[in-house]
């Protein structure tokens, strides 16, 4: 009998390896669930005003600009101007997923250990509103004396507004750089948490750029997109090699099997928080993680900072061909002082505007506080 070339035998495997492979595929139960597809896409809208308002503060902080050289009258003689801005909208397609507890080719398997998103989080949040970990940036702090730190089953770490910082046991500092800098970092190397702003000449393009290096994966969050590896997320949630990410209104959450989370707003607003397992290994913005708020100025170097400048200026990381700027310790509101009449302006929101009455008993305004 003439035998089969070595082609011929390799195809009928193959054909049998799919054939029991669809009887397989047949034998077992899939789970699909509707889901949604996330695209963003940049549109310019532009309107007409009277000149007079374009100006207007709640326009600016709108990111509304006015469009110079553009003005006509009106049948009862007033100027008109265009303004316009950028908005970035979602556009979302309908596309089968895995239905939430599966994953696999086929959705057929079910995960024993899937992560929580947060869940051990909130639930003690619920249960302990006056533990430490758990207070925002807009909530007033305790003397961090009157504090038990070391009962905390997680710390987070906070960078909000352009310049400010929370570390994980409660410091709060500021600083303005343009560079690279190294947020938190494993000090056995497992994991790191970059960060930089980008484009901050104005209030409405200012966003940060949150790089994490968790194992051998990296996450990138720039703006609102995010990349694993490289590649960019269009659907979520996302779930592999112990990694989840989830977007939730306007926020996108990560956890990880390191024992760090992420909470970012995709603008000015970012949450680092790291488990008690890794308490006494941290390093770099957020601080070292040992309840002791007094070291927190730990430099790169190993010794504690005399101000917030030498501290911050350690832990630039800059990227390949990235030069970082000295930074300035003269206050950004001297160095600046042809916009205070702007901040004023675009501040003086918070304590007229009718949206934020109610917060006025919660929240000192500047003249509330003087």
């Amino acid at each position: 009998m003439e035998r089969l070339p070595q082609d011929g035998i390799f195809i009928l495997t193959l054909v049998f390896a799919v054939s029991v492979r669809f009887q397989e595929t047949n034998a077992i139960e899939s789970h699909y669930c509707p889901g949604t597809e996330t695209h963003f896409v940049d549109v310019l809208q532009r309107r007409e005003i009277p000149c007079a308002e374009a100006k207007d503060p709640l326009l600016i902080l709108q990111g509304w600009r006015l469009e110079l050289g553009v003005s006509s009258l009106d049948n009862i003689g007033t100027k008109k101007c265009f303004v316009t801005r950028v908005v970035r909208e979602e556009q979302k397609k309908a596309i089968l997923v895995c239905c939430h507890g599966y994953e696999g080719v086929f959705c057929e398997t079910r995960i024993e250990n899937e992560l929580s998103f947060f869940k051990p989080l909130v639930e003690k949040r619920s249960a302990d509103s006056n533990n430490y970990g758990n207070r925002s940036m807009t909530t007033a702090s305790p003397a961090l004396e009157a504090l038990d730190l070391s009962s905390r089953s997680y710390a987070t770490c906070l960078s909000w507004s352009r310049d400010h910082f929370r570390t994980f046991d409660g410091m709060d500092f500021s600083f303005e750089g343009a560079c690279t800098y190294t947020l938190a970092a494993g000090t056995d190397g497992t994991w790191d948490a970059t960060l930089k702003r980008d484009n901050c000449d104005t209030l409405d393009t200012c966003y940060k750029k949150l790089e994490l290096i968790l194992g051998m994966d990296v996450v990138t969050a720039d703006g609102t997109n995010v990349f694993i590896n490289d590649k960019k997320l269009n659907s979520f949630p996302f779930l592999d090699n112990g990694i989840s990410i989830k977007r939730v209104g306007d926020f996108t959450y990560l956890e990880s099997g390191l024992g760090v989370l992420a909470k970012w707003d995709g603008s000015m607003m970012i949450e680092l928080t790291v488990l008690a397992e890794l308490r006494h290994s941290t390093l770099g913005l957020c601080g070292t993680f040992d309840d002791d708020p007094s070291n927190d100025m730990t430099t790169r170097s190993g010794e504690v900072a005399g101000n917030q400048i030498q501290f911050a200026a350690s832990w630039e990381a800059p990227g390949p061909g990235e030069v970082c700027p000295p930074l300035s310790e003269v206050h950004p509101c001297i160095v600046n002082g042809n916009l205070m009449e702007t901040a004023q302006s675009l501040c003086s929101v918070l304590e007229l505007a009718e949206d934020f009455q109610a917060c006025h008993s919660v929240v000192q305004t500047a003249n509330q506080a003087s």
